[in-house]
């Protein structure tokens, strides 16, 4: 495969607007657990214009600059117990949390490079995309384990076998195709 040949323009991008914002905030799940700040999707998307436009502004900020806050990439776990008296890691729940404004600030960004990807995007990146088959995603992860094991690189497979696909867990199907 040849070098990535970069076909876009090379304007400085154009601010976001408000509208790009409004659909950004509209993305985030609703009656999530807050961000470490206290904020939920619920409250940014009843948020005030004024409070819209001033975000709008630091976000653009952010993007003529390049420079993220280094506490928008922080990503908090928490462990929760699945049943009283856990006492095995199967017994527990990691919930990772993120900066819910970094979130939005990648809603944004996805907002404008989503119609590109769908047409740039190399097929043999496709596969963990959402809209696509469990097929293609598993043929890009047997694509990604033949590279790696071509390359001499141990790949570790963390999956969640309650996910099913008919009456067969997502585990099964995965051990019967690899």
């Amino acid at each position: 495969m040849g070098p990535w040949v970069h076909d876009a323009p090379t304007a400085p991008e154009q601010p976001w607007t408000l509208e790009e914002l409004r659909l950004a905030i509209q993305r985030p799940k609703l009656k999530k657990s807050p961000d470490e700040t206290s904020l939920t999707a619920e409250l940014l998307q009843a948020a005030p214009e004024e409070f819209l436009a001033q975000t709008l502004a630091a976000f653009n900020i952010i993007l003529e600059f390049g420079r993220i806050r280094g506490t928008w990439k922080l990503t908090t776990f928490s462990v929760l117990p699945k049943k009283p008296r856990a006492t095995q890691t199967t017994d527990l729940r990691r919930i990772a949390s993120s900066r819910l404004f970094y979130k939005v600030f990648g809603y944004l960004i996805l907002g404008r490079v989503a119609e590109i990807l769908e047409v740039k995007q190399p097929e043999e990146q496709h596969g963990f995309r959402p809209g696509r088959r469990l097929e293609e995603h598993l043929l890009t992860a047997n694509l990604l384990l033949d590279k790696a094991a071509a390359a001499g690189i141990r790949v570790w497979i963390v999956g969640n076998s309650r996910r099913t696909r008919g009456s067969r867990t997502l585990s099964v199907v995965v051990r019967e195709c690899i």
